[in-house]
């Protein structure tokens, strides 16, 4: 009979990528070895994490130790924390050379950001970040390169994060915040670093009565539960957690049975899909007609949508002018914009879901799974199957 293996998790309680997303990842991979359990060593305020935390740790039997915390929160327990079993860290920040991270890759983050706003007609970016964490500056000098490749500026705020998370209606704005949003030129669309960002942000905003997204367009590092208490639900990247999660626990696991020490560095995973909502808007300039026209594409793109279907649900707007105001706003032409929604989501189920290539196909809106699989393999190189493969790896 196999060993029984104690695997804690030290994090905060707050984030929804803690307390659900990672850990299903962790219980997907803990059900495939049968010998593993979790620990929730969680926490409320950093309060907690320096007095309760300790004590919690002076008698542990765990065999490993996955963190979610940043340089600031390590700084606080790391004398506390054991050193003779394996620990790796799922908070992008890198806490030591001897503790790896198993994060979304920070570059192809503020690569999707900026290439998303790029193609939604913003000239002006900003990120407003969390302070104190080593990966917030990362994320801004990637995100100040991929801006000026494309000739945008860029613009930067840094907010310290409440001590308890608080519901939404208590979430406070700063006084530096607003006046650093009403200096920004406008238009200008703004990358968060997660969803009380956004929140707090889109408070700024109505405060100023600056429209959102018109003037104003928000995409969150992360989808947070908060991302949809605004009046303007807030565009983000799709969580990687359940991802995250299964790497960070198969890590320590293979550390464990190896009895070696654990594989150090930076585990990269390539940016997830956006999940577009209403903070994000539409490109700018383009006419009402046109406008409507995006929204009933991204509001049907999953139900097997035509250029024709468009055209019986505006039957004042010709081929021709749907044709020339895609190709002055977007660069190419509707149907492109159809396949690319049923794309992303395609992706987005096979490699953070267990549903068959044919139930993507039905759910994404492809008549049957030969034209699905064909059609992916064009658009993306590699078949369904393949491409699944390779984001397990």
């Amino acid at each position: 009979m196999q060993a029984l293996h104690t695997i804690g998790l030290l994090c905060p309680r707050g984030f929804k990528f803690y307390t659900y997303e990672a850990v299903a990842g962790m219980v997907n991979y803990g059900e495939e070895q049968l010998n593993l359990r979790l620990k929730d060593l969680r926490f409320q305020t950093l309060s907690d994490l320096e007095t309760l935390i300790p004590k919690k740790l002076e008698n542990h039997d765990c065999s490993g130790l996955i963190l979610g915390l940043n340089t600031n929160e390590y700084t606080k327990i790391k004398n506390s924390l054991p050193t003779d079993i394996p620990r790796c860290n799922i908070h992008p920040d890198i806490l030591s050379p001897d503790i790896p991270t198993v994060a979304i890759d920070l570059e192809s983050l503020a690569h999707k950001a900026v290439d998303y706003f790029n193609r939604i007609g913003f000239k002006n970016i900003g990120l407003l970040r969390s302070a104190n964490t080593v990966s917030q500056d990362e994320v801004y000098r990637h995100l100040q390169l991929a801006a000026a490749a494309h000739g945008m500026d860029c613009f930067q705020h840094a907010s310290e994060p409440p001590e308890n998370m608080l519901s939404a209606e208590e979430l406070p704005t700063s006084h530096a915040l607003k006046q650093w949003l009403s200096e920004l030129p406008k238009p200008i669309a703004i990358l968060t670093s997660g969803g009380f960002s956004a929140l707090i942000l889109s408070r700024a905003a109505a405060e100023l009565n600056i429209s959102i997204p018109d003037e104003l367009s928000i995409l969150s590092e992360s989808d947070d539960e908060a991302c949809l208490f605004t009046e303007r639900p807030v565009s983000s990247i799709r969580s990687a957690g359940p991802l995250i999660g299964y790497k960070a626990l198969q890590l320590i696991h293979q550390a464990i049975l190896q009895g070696e020490k654990i594989q150090t560095g930076r585990i990269n995973l390539p940016a997830p899909p956006i999940i577009e909502r209403s903070s994000t808007g539409l490109p700018q300039g383009m006419n009402q007609q046109t406008k409507d026209v995006i929204r009933y594409i991204r509001k049907n793109a999953l139900n097997g949508i035509s250029v024709s279907s468009i055209l019986s649900a505006f039957p004042n707007c010709s081929r021709s002018k749907l044709y020339r105001e895609f190709d002055k706003y977007l660069g190419y032409p509707p149907a492109e914009e159809i396949l690319r929604l049923q794309i992303n989501k395609a992706k987005e189920l096979i490699a953070y879901s267990s549903m068959s290539v044919s139930e993507i196909a039905q759910m994404c809106g492809f008549s049957n799974q030969s034209t699905f699989s064909s059609t992916f393999s064009r658009v993306e190189g590699q078949s369904p199957s393949q491409w699944r493969k390779s984001q397990q790896h």
